[in-house]
């Protein structure tokens, strides 16, 4: 017997609607697992205070603008609101209750255009914050050179405008940096730069062949300018390519955004440099003779 085609169409249809409507749909952009340790996370995460989070600095974010990077430190298809208490964040509608059950939605400064959303719909005109687990709760989430606000934010010390750096670090470029010129050991996620004696960002990944890991981020390495894939554009500085926006002798640098906080630094509350990938990245300061160090070899000795 002959079963025929429209039946076997059929069939085929029905067990295809069916199977859909077991299907899983995928979490919102601000859900985060549960977890007890970093073994139930994703390998680019770590399980911190109960939650699996991608782990950041806004150095890295910042660096990832002037560098050729592998990839950026947090993505802006998965993680909308940047950099924010070490961990890559999501916007979120100030006053709702779209963050995570142990993280509150804080109003950082940021500035959304009304042409889209970021919370998932068409446009919006909704007040904007990220989701973030307080450091007020858990100071442990500030690291170098950041202390935590009011609000719950780790903010970072502007050293440049006269504010104290943490014990154990020196300001650079107008941020507070951990220094390990004497053999001191540098904080959980940090490693000592054999260069320049300060404590520079882990890369939260392997970094593939021809790049190495750069404050925090997986950058292209170069023997000369040349090995850059834009000469006019990048310089080889260090052994990377950095791009020719970035100042040196200054810290300062630009990035291919628009200026969306109200005034402040590195990424907090103001002077976010939104960038083409919406990753957040702040002024790093535009002061260099503070300590004396800039692109001249020698000033690295001031280090030693």
């Amino acid at each position: 017997m002959t079963v025929p085609r429209t039946l076997v169409a059929a069939l085929l249809l029905g067990s295809g609607l069916g199977l859909s409507c077991y299907s899983e749909l995928p979490p919102p952009p601000a859900f985060r697992y549960a977890c007890d340790s970093d073994t139930d996370c994703n390998a680019d995460e770590l399980c911190r205070h109960g939650l699996c989070e991608r782990p950041c600095t806004q150095t890295a974010v910042f660096m990832a603008e002037l560098v050729e990077a592998e990839a950026r430190p947090c993505p802006f298809e998965t993680y909308t609101g940047g950099c924010f208490n070490g961990a890559c964040a999501n916007t979120c509608e100030l006053g709702s209750d779209f963050c995570p059950p142990s993280q509150v939605c804080v109003d950082v400064g940021l500035s959304v255009s009304s042409g889209s959303s970021l919370f998932g719909g068409g446009s919006s005109s909704s007040a904007t914050g990220v989701c973030v687990t307080s450091c007020t709760d858990h100071p442990d989430l500030c690291t170098v050179g950041e202390l935590c606000s009011e609000q719950g934010v780790c903010e970072a010390i502007d050293c440049q405008a006269g504010e104290p750096c943490n014990d154990g670090e020196l300001c650079l470029f107008g941020a507070c940096v951990a220094d390990c010129s004497q053999g001191q050991a540098c904080p959980g996620g940090y490693t000592c730069d054999a260069t320049l004696r300060i404590c520079t960002p882990d890369c939260n990944q392997e970094c593939s062949e021809g790049f190495a890991c750069y404050f925090g981020v997986c950058a292209l390495t170069c023997e000369e300018t040349a090995d850059c894939p834009d000469p006019e554009g990048y310089s080889c500085v260090l052994g990377v390519c950095l791009s020719n926006d970035f100042d040196i002798t200054t810290g300062s640098g630009t990035t291919s955004g628009t200026t969306t906080g109200d005034g402040g630094d590195s990424g907090t509350t103001g002077d976010v440099g939104s960038s083409d990938d919406g990753s957040s990245g702040g002024d790093m300061g535009s002061s260099g003779g503070s300590t004396g160090m800039g692109v001249e070899p020698d000033d690295a000795e001031v280090l030693r």
